[in-house]
């Protein structure tokens, strides 16, 4: 069957909904964002079978016959003649074409604070410029056509690209800098950066709220304001012989990175929520080198046309260098502290750390200087003593259930900044969601306590990646809880074993569907408020601890057991709890079926509030020893 491209009119056949919400306190809202971008439904198709194509030659026919027939060529060519990871970031640097990179390649990207390359920069449309400038001049093309060919050869790769923001904004400014070159004048890159904005926020105004518009014009911004005056510095550094200029040579480019990422700072810390600290470094390496493999990439294509043998030796090259800047990007993402969590950055702190760089700028002009200073002050003063968001934690007992998908992880943080965790959910698949990137964002050093309820990837999955991250002072497994016993941590708290079977839950294996019988149940304590922590117990369970406890089991909020499953949560169990809350969690469109029809029917039955995962997000609740209520967090 031929894929879906583009022009073509299709019919799908899926299952539509709604994007979903914020799943976990800080993380990124994708639904807000579909929502800028003015999309309210989400389609999801299964398989070829339910894709049919109605019709091919829709859309406008210079994409249609050029631009997308070119792109897939160039793929092709990338695929054939280099391949591999290689390949992969290769697509991802010169046309934005970033599906096949790996998530473990992506994260050290970020860690290593050059993931901008991966987003096709503005700097491609330089070289492609340069490119084609220096071709028209070798075929001694008159120079009266140069800035019809070169606008014209921008705007292709702009269409080529998929029109990225970064792209655009450089296309623009090419284009409005040929412009005012042909009339012999000579332009203010502000202008060209004002004309771009302009344009771009008149086409689409959603583009203001898009992170890759405002990183672009930022970064860009930064250059052309702040990069002359760290010039100035680099050109008072006296010294002709060849190593001097060598080494003026390092400055500039590492002061390009040091302005860019100075600039971009206050974006970068609120959207990524982490700060690359070898960005410096990294960049002064990777951008260089990632620019000569942009201009191989181009020439090989061009070449292969006419001398297929050319084309592989440049392509071969340009392996190697795609090699070596893989190499550098892992290496400078496994330096300790590379990169440093900054999710205390809000924004408000934008306009000191605005203020501290107006002053940098200005540090020889005293009266400029004294007026940075001023407004720094004034703004630093603002940031300070505007009342931060307030604390729903502060002098409470939190327990966040959080959204993990088809799992369970339970954090429970006393008032005085001491953690406990009940499981730590499935392995992730997203490093920047789920337990561990929200215990960073809450500043969480160290787990004082990690309980693991029974061996079930959904339960356990996760230690692993908890333990590479931050220590676990103390880990409980289900082989070690002893039923009855108390789990020293606090004196006003009290973690009590209702329910494990050690014995068997060690002889059973991993996989093995009955380690559900052998799951440790908990029950928190504190002052005169209560809760249940069922694991994936079920009937048998429950009727042991209900002879065991009687009305020792009363607790207003009660995490149901086993997702949901038919196979718990009795009538008896809950009139022996007699819970208010009930928290169940569960991934969302899960093959289960969980929860069950027939447990929530006896949830309601009994009058007891319900609170899901899968239609919520982490669910949290706080007790100040008297009282249990909900914390509605988004």
């Amino acid at each position: 069957m031929t894929n879906p491209d583009y022009g073509m009119t299709v019919a799908l056949h899926g299952m539509l909904e709604t994007p979903r919400g914020v799943r976990n306190p800080g993380e990124f809202d994708a639904q807000e964002f579909y929502r800028a971008n003015g999309i309210t439904l989400l389609l999801t198709v299964k398989g070829s079978r339910h894709v049919r194509i109605l019709h091919r030659d829709g859309g406008w026919w210079g994409m249609r016959q050029v631009v997308v027939p070119a792109r897939r060529a160039l793929l092709a060519h990338i695929e054939n003649h280099i391949g591999g990871e290689e390949g992969e970031f290769l697509k991802g640097l010169m046309i934005g074409e970033r599906g096949g990179l790996t998530p473990e390649l992506r994260n050290a990207f970020l860690t290593s604070g050059v993931a901008h390359i991966l987003a096709v920069s503005g700097s491609n449309v330089a070289v492609v410029a340069a490119a084609v400038l220096a071709s028209l001049l070798l075929l001694r093309i008159p120079r009266g056509a140069h800035p019809y060919v070169v606008a014209a050869a921008v705007l292709f790769y702009m269409l080529l690209t998929g029109s990225q923001p970064s792209v655009v904004r450089a296309t623009i400014m090419s284009l409005v800098a040929l412009a005012v070159s042909g009339r012999g004048a000579r332009g203010n890159p502000l202008n060209a950066i004002g004309m771009a904005a302009l344009i771009m926020y008149g086409i689409d105004v959603r583009q203001l709220f898009d992170v890759g518009f405002q990183l672009s014009f930022a970064a860009v911004l930064s250059i052309v304001v702040l990069y002359p005056k760290v010039d100035i510095l680099i050109c008072a550094w006296k010294g002709k012989r060849w190593f001097h200029q060598l080494a003026k040579g390092g400055l500039r480019l590492g002061a390009v990175s040091l302005v860019a990422s100075a600039g971009t700072f206050p974006l970068t810390a609120s959207s990524f929520g982490q700060v690359s600290l070898i960005s410096l470094l990294a960049n002064i390496v990777v951008v260089p080198v990632s620019g000569w493999s942009v201009v191989l990439g181009l020439l090989s294509a061009a070449v292969a046309a006419v001398s297929t043998a050319a084309a592989e030796s440049l392509c071969a090259l340009n392996t190697l260098a795609l090699s070596l800047t893989l190499h550098a990007v892992r290496m400078c993402a496994s330096v300790p502290c590379a990169s440093i969590p900054a999710h205390w950055f809000t924004p408000i702190w934008t306009f000191p750390f605005l203020g501290l760089l107006g002053m940098a700028c200005h540090a020889r002009d005293a009266s400029l200087c004294r007026s940075w200073c001023l407004f720094t002050l004034c703004a630093a003063n603002v940031a300070v003593y505007v009342p931060p968001r307030s604390s729903i934690l502060q002098g409470m007992l939190a327990v966040t259930v959080l959204d993990v998908g088809q799992g369970d992880a339970i954090l429970i943080e006393h008032p005085d900044g001491g953690t406990v965790l009940v499981d730590t959910g499935p392995p992730p698949v997203d490093t920047r969601s789920g337990l561990v990137p929200y215990l960073v964002r809450r500043g969480i050093p160290a787990i004082e306590i990690v309980l693991i309820t029974h061996s079930h990837a959904d339960h356990a999955g996760g230690l692993a990646s908890l333990r590479s991250v931050m220590p676990v002072q103390r880990l409980i497994t289900h082989t070690a809880a002893q039923p009855g016993t108390l789990i020293p941590w606090r004196e006003d708290c009290r973690l009590q074993v209702l329910f494990a079977d050690p014995h068997n839950a060690a002889r059973s294996a991993a996989d093995n569907p009955g380690a559900n019988r052998y799951s440790v149940v908990i029950r928190l304590v504190y002052g005169n408020t209560a809760f249940i922590f069922a694991a994936d117990a079920e009937h048998q369970e429950e009727e042991r601890m209900i002879a065991a406890y009687a009305h020792g089991l009363r607790s207003e909020v009660l995490k149901i057991g086993h997702h949901g499953s038919p196979s718990a949560t009795t009538y008896a169990w809950l009139d022996a709890v007699r819970p208010a809350y009930a928290i169940v969690s569960v991934g969302r469109g899960n093959r289960f079926g969980h929860p069950s029809d027939s447990v929530l029917q006896r949830l309601r039955d009994r009058d007891i509030t319900v609170t899901r995962t899968d239609e919520e997000g982490a669910v949290m609740m706080v007790s100040d020893g008297h009282a249990v209520r909900r914390v509605v967090w988004r």
